[in-house]
């Protein structure tokens, strides 16, 4: 193999498994690179969100015992997403705010009902002011992304990253 340069300025830096493309890796400003950083930790924050989402979405039915949540969830882990929305929507619509989150999560995935982000989003911001974090979390990246078909906020997306920051 031969040596290694001290400075590389081809993209995949003579790294062995990664091609060369022969052209010059273009310099990045602070401001470019600070956004990037932002991103990247925003996108962390989604993917967290998302897992802790799933986590709600498959925990909190196993704490909560009998109730009708519970019967959302058991049918939701079978697979029967019918069930669990018709289940969910009442409780959601009388304040609970595991079935608000997982309605927005529903709509988002398209899980049984059609693919809808302004449904998905309703449903976020329901469970985002009841307190769920993932909610939050989720809202936090919409504005400040753009995600959901929303436009960009920096005002909303700092909002809901303080009410985000007092539940800690």
């Amino acid at each position: 193999m031969p040596a290694m340069p001290d400075r590389c300025i081809l993209r995949g830096h003579g790294k062995p498994g990664r091609a060369d493309t022969g052209r010059p890796i273009r310099p990045v400003s602070h401001r470019q690179r600070h956004r990037r950083r932002r991103t990247m930790t925003m996108t962390t924050r989604c993917c967290r969100a998302l897992m802790g989402g799933l986590l709600l979405f498959t925990s909190l039915g196993v704490m909560a015992g009998g109730d009708s949540y519970t019967r959302g969830y058991d049918s939701a882990y079978e697979g029967d997403y019918g069930s669990a929305y018709s289940i969910w929507l009442p409780l959601a619509m009388q304040g609970d705010a595991r079935a608000q989150f997982n309605l927005g999560l529903m709509y988002h995935s398209g899980l049984f009902v059609a693919r809808d982000e302004a449904r998905a989003l309703y449903w976020y911001h329901k469970a985002a002011a009841n307190g769920i974090r993932e909610a939050q979390e989720y809202l936090v990246m919409g504005y400040s992304e753009g995600w959901f078909g929303l436009q960009r906020d920096e005002r909303q997306a700092r909002y809901w990253e303080a009410r985000l920051e007092e539940g800690r």
